[in-house]
């Protein structure tokens, strides 16, 4: 089994990478979804949150994220689950021990120094030039506040040269195409046939 993270900036594109990953049948971990998972619906971690953050932090019984609106802040709350997020990938790895790639889809795989956690990494390049309209109508954002959300990510140049692999997403360049590819260098060539 080959473990392959997959990364890239808001609207790149790993959506649509998630359903070529499924269509071929491989695992896709979800970490921001077990994320959101950790932080809102487990009472041990919820816990450990009113002792770091104090209980303001939550709305409803939930993380209110407009309480962890910088880096630092939200790092914080990471660092908290970080270890529950190892041991929900370790888990889903036993599960999906059979299959021959198995994907950890995550945002913020190059911030948080996941990439140790993997064979491999992908990256899903869009320029940020081809992404501000839909994440400016998805956030409900003007261009300028797009534009300054962004300069708080790393950049993609240094995402790009973390990155053992770059999908590119814009120029009507087909990502099963460039996924065929990366699957081909990453499987060697008596497991590619799938």
């Amino acid at each position: 089994m080959k473990k392959i993270g997959i990364t890239g900036s808001c609207q790149s594109g790993l959506r649509e990478m998630n359903e070529i990953f499924e269509c071929y049948g491989f695992p896709v971990f979800e970490a921001d979804l077990a994320v959101k998972f950790l932080l809102n619906w487990r009472e041990d971690v919820l816990r450990q949150i009113r002792i770091q953050f104090g209980s303001n932090v939550l709305s409803n019984g939930f993380v209110n994220p407009d309480k962890f609106n910088n880096t630092e802040k939200f790092d914080r709350l990471l660092d908290v689950i970080e270890i529950d997020i190892k041991l929900l990938w370790e888990e889903f790895l036993l599960k999906h021990s059979k299959s021959k790639l198995v994907f950890f889809k995550s945002y913020i795989i190059f911030e948080r120094g996941w990439s140790s956690f993997f064979d491999k990494t992908i990256y899903v390049y869009k320029p940020l030039e081809n992404r501000i309209d839909s994440i400016s109508k998805n956030f409900n954002l003007s261009s300028h506040e797009t534009r300054l959300m962004a300069s708080k990510e790393l950049s993609d140049k240094e995402k790009i040269n973390k990155s053992d692999y770059v999908i590119h997403n814009h120029d009507n360049l087909s990502l099963l195409t460039q996924f065929e590819s990366i699957k081909y260098q990453i499987l060697d060539a008596k497991t590619i046939l799938l």
